[in-house]
């Protein structure tokens, strides 16, 4: 399943979810300025914000999703791609 809309004007937001070998694969892509290769593993620590970045926040979102995921043994990460950043985590399908 993918989903791509237009979050604003200027970029588009893509959300993928996919199932293979009893996993979901979450992947989220982010239209616009790539994050520079030093910084990418920076963006899943706490209070962590780019000082450059037009945007605002606390610097806790990712921290807590970083959290979660790594108290699960999950996979998850960040790269930039063509044209943007792709952030991507895999949950394990229990049935």
């Amino acid at each position: 399943m993918r989903l791509i809309w237009n979050v604003s004007p200027k970029g588009i937001l893509c959300l993928s979810l996919v199932e293979q070998n009893n996993m979901l694969h979450f992947s989220i892509y982010n239209e616009g300025v790539s994050i520079p290769p030093e910084n990418l593993s920076k963006v899943w620590k706490k209070f962590y914000r780019d000082k450059t970045a037009k945007y605002s926040g606390s610097g806790l979102g990712l921290a807590i999703v970083a959290q979660i995921l790594s108290m699960q043994n999950l996979e998850y990460g960040a790269e930039n791609i063509s044209g943007g950043v792709r952030f991507f985590f895999s949950i394990p399908i229990t049935k």
